[in-house]
């Protein structure tokens, strides 16, 4: 409980995250041993919580890794609750699929041109100028992949905000990171996150798992 967790770090502490641990049963744990890069998860003695009072993970140049991730070359599907806060970076990542520099796929937040973009090896989606240079409130950010289009569509809040056949398709990731992508703290996200999902698979149940990730949240 988020007491419980207040208590353990202690009156007045900070705590953060070593580990956050797969809910799935999968064992894909996501990991960060750099101490300066690991999410804050209780501040000055209580949890951190969203705007919506859900507790979430506080990013700050922080990002994370699962452990067992393995490469793949089919269809995919995320869906995560974050709030990006888009006055202090330029380029902050939701997930990358890369290493290094290596970037084969990515979505992240173009704050420079208010816009989201999903790259995938040599093509690139954008949803155009619909970000504000703010702090965003509490959302859904999804998208669903399926490499027999190939075809891929993002959503925002359970609505559709593009979708495209990319102009190359790799599908193939060398390693999943979330919350940044390549190198560079321009590319590090800044805000918080509650929740992330991935599936290796193009959910037909998108818009179930919208529903109840929207519900839960109190996102309106």
């Amino acid at each position: 409980s988020s007491g419980s967790l207040a208590a353990w770090v202690g009156a007045g502490e900070d705590g953060f995250v070593r580990t956050w641990y797969d809910q799935s049963g999968n064992a894909r744990d996501a990991g960060q041993t750099t101490s300066a890069k690991q999410p804050k998860i209780v501040s000055s003695g209580s949890v951190v919580l969203n705007a919506n009072g859900k507790p979430a993970l506080s990013l700050n140049g922080s990002g994370l890794a699962p452990s067992s991730y393995q490469a793949y070359t089919g269809d995919y599907s995320f869906f995560s609750v974050a709030a990006a806060d888009l006055t202090t970076v330029n380029s902050g990542a939701l997930w990358d699929g890369g290493v290094g520099n290596n970037n084969l796929s990515y979505f992240r937040f173009d704050r420079a041109n208010s816009r989201l973009l999903w790259f995938f090896s040599a093509g690139l989606l954008n949803s155009g100028a619909i970000l504000t240079q703010n702090q965003r409130p509490v959302e859904l950010w999804s998208g669903v992949a399926a490499i027999g289009g190939p075809t891929a569509t993002a959503y925002q809040n359970g609505s559709q905000i593009f979708t495209g056949s990319p102009a190359e398709w790799s599908g193939r990731n060398s390693g999943l990171s979330l919350f940044s992508y390549g190198n560079g703290v321009a590319n590090q996200m800044a805000g918080n996150c509650s929740e992330f999902v991935w599936y290796t698979s193009q959910q037909t149940k998108r818009a179930d798992i919208e529903s109840e990730m929207i519900n839960y949240y109190g996102i309106t």
